[in-house]
């Protein structure tokens, strides 16, 4: 863990920039293409599905890892400083970090039970105990436990950049900024955090390519729908 720690504070903003914010779309980007592409093949072949197949395993695994470096992130962050420098306890951090992971690991696991009951027309009379448990985890996971993480990942930001305990109002900016924008925030407090900064001009070029991508996304998808192959 430790390792892990040292090598997370030691990537500069921009190289976080590039894995969280250009990683997803870049993601994105592929799985348009790809799924354009073999929906307008009549009849795909085996080969051609199984690569789909493994493609989107793929983009599932990258995505899962994205996910990881965020959490490790937010944990690391506020690990970094005191609980003075808080200003409040880390028990309701540590309590929500679990709510949170129990939420991401219940989803997949609903996930699988349902493809599963879907292929082997098991269990659809319970299908909708297993959506109710869904709608509940869901609201814990989302609108308890990812506000209260990103408040505490907000405050060891702020304390670390003012260099002084943090209080609600200072780090009430950067809560919604990394609610709202997720990873897209992460970059910006980690130029706090950080043992190599990157300067502003340098991660908002990453964030204009990132603009770049997601218009070459919005271009290939709008052509797609008015040549009819979607």
């Amino acid at each position: 863990m430790q390792k892990i720690q040292d090598y997370i504070l030691s990537i500069s903003p921009k190289k976080l920039a590039f894995f969280l914010v250009l990683g997803p779309l870049f993601l994105f980007l592929t799985y348009t293409i790809l799924t354009i592409s073999l929906g307008n093949i009549s009849d795909p072949s085996t080969g051609q599905a199984h690569a789909f197949n493994i493609i989107l395993g793929m983009h599932i695994i990258l995505v899962a890892l994205i996910v990881l470096i965020w959490l490790a992130w937010s944990r690391i962050v506020v690990a970094k400083v005191t609980d003075t420098q808080l200003g409040i306890g880390r028990k309701w951090f540590h309590i929500a970090f679990m709510v949170l992971i129990f939420f991401i690991l219940f989803n997949i696991g609903a996930i699988l039970i349902e493809y599963i009951a879907e292929t082997q027309n098991a269990i659809t009379d319970y299908k909708y105990l297993i959506n109710a448990a869904r709608e509940f985890v869901n609201f814990g996971g989302i609108m308890i436990a990812y506000p209260i993480v990103c408040h505490y990942a907000a405050r060891a930001a702020t304390a670390k950049r003012n260099k002084k305990p943090a209080t609600f109002i200072q780090a009430l900016p950067f809560t919604l900024f990394l609610i709202f924008g997720t990873v897209i925030g992460v970059p910006f407090l980690h130029n706090h955090v950080s043992e190599n900064t990157s300067t502003n001009a340098e991660l908002m070029r990453t964030y204009a390519f990132a603009i770049g991508l997601c218009a070459i996304a919005f271009i290939i998808g709008l052509a797609a729908a008015i040549t009819g192959l979607v």
